[in-house]
């Protein structure tokens, strides 16, 4: 889907991205040096992370029945871009929603929990690869 021919999912995903990274790096820091600014930075980040993320996935997978019908050798590459990047949204989801029963005294993250954001955020990464390679090898959203 596109909007004054830009596709929207491209233009959204930059946002999750760097929030989630944002929200690890505050989370770290304030476990770190016991800051609750910074948890609470940490909360919001990966809050607003999620909300866009799930926009952004809405318009990722309008644009995986294009894909589907235009260029089914890039499909299987898009199911797992979307499988990888759903499964990261649901796991900040998760953290996000334990910080959120807690509010507004969250206290700051375990190393187990900042664990696991470290590797989502990885997790991620090969997501925004297989991205990658749906827009620069397959030529998804890009127009010819």
């Amino acid at each position: 889907m596109k909007i004054l021919g830009h596709p929207v999912h491209v233009m959204l995903v930059h946002f999750p991205i760097a929030l989630f990274t944002m929200g690890f790096v505050f989370s770290l820091l304030g476990h770190r040096n016991d800051d609750q600014s910074m948890t609470m930075a940490g909360y919001y980040t990966i809050c607003s992370g999620v909300a866009i993320g799930l926009v952004a996935g809405i318009f990722g997978a309008i644009d995986l029945v294009g894909v589907y019908k235009n260029k089914p050798r890039a499909f299987k590459t898009g199911l797992l871009h979307a499988s990888v990047n759903v499964a990261v949204v649901i796991v900040f989801l998760v953290i996000g929603y334990s910080r959120y029963n807690q509010y507004p005294n969250i206290p700051s993250e375990s190393p187990a929990v900042l664990i696991i954001e470290g590797i989502t955020l990885a997790l991620m990464l090969i997501g925004n690869y297989m991205g990658a390679q749906l827009i620069f090898k397959y030529k998804v959203a890009v127009k010819e």
